[in-house]
């Protein structure tokens, strides 16, 4: 009997009689399956308690080379996947899970590979054009890295971050979406932030605003209790 996967990364079953996640035997894994399992793995993991430092170290000796297809590695330089854990949703980056290819094993094709035009005269595609930009200093004082998504509510952030949280309400980073920014332990950052736009509603992350966003000049947390009452 086959055993199928259906849950999402909230609130995944207890008890399941599932296997845990692993490569599938018979063949070498292709990229939507590769991708899956480790998100898979990251998920599980951090249902059962383990820390984002483990998952980071566990994830890349999951899958070795030669179990993926053969261009797989060079398509996939990180995962990252927001899960929960219990003490609340953080995001986890898999970075180059896939150790480098060997002098005698060089992939003589790239899949997926992108080459940007180098022309002087090209254009390039302007994101978040026209928005009133704010920027802020992050310093980090824990002992491993925090990475923060491009689209994430910026006040509602690790806690362990020190900046000034007020001035970051109703904002997102002013980075390409999809993409994060790593604070290194001990190491001041400087970041833009933006507007969060459309409908400007914000649920779940850290549980401080559940709903719409209300522009505030003088108390972000008065405003975030009177969401949630």
């Amino acid at each position: 009997m086959r055993c199928r996967r259906t849950w999402s990364a909230a609130a995944p079953p207890t008890g399941s009689a599932c296997p845990p996640a692993g490569p599938r035997a018979g063949g070498s894994q292709t990229y939507p399956e590769t991708v899956a399992l480790l998100t898979v793995h990251v998920l599980e993991g951090a249902r059962d308690g383990r820390t984002v430092a483990d998952l980071m170290s566990s994830g890349r000796k999951l899958l070795a080379r030669e179990e993926v297809m053969e261009g797989v590695p060079e398509m996939i330089k990180n995962v990252q996947v927001e899960a929960t854990f219990p003490d609340g949703t953080k995001l986890v980056t898999l970075h180059e899970p896939f150790p480098e290819a060997g002098e005698d094993e060089e992939p003589l094709v790239s899949p997926g590979k992108v080459d940007y035009s180098t022309e002087p005269d090209d254009e390039f595609v302007r994101f978040n054009e026209g928005r009133q930009v704010t920027c802020l200093t992050v310093n980090n004082p824990c002992d491993r890295p925090i990475q923060v998504g491009s689209h994430y509510h910026f006040f509602e952030a690790n806690p362990g971050l020190e900046f000034d949280r007020d001035a970051a309400w109703g904002k997102r980073l002013h980075v390409p979406a999809g993409s994060s920014v790593r604070f290194e332990p001990g190491v001041p950052e400087d970041v833009e932030l933006v507007p969060i736009e459309g409908k400007r509603v914000v649920y779940g992350l850290r549980g401080q605003v559940g709903g719409p966003l209300i522009d505030i000049h003088d108390s972000s947390d008065e405003a975030g209790r009177e969401l949630n009452d």
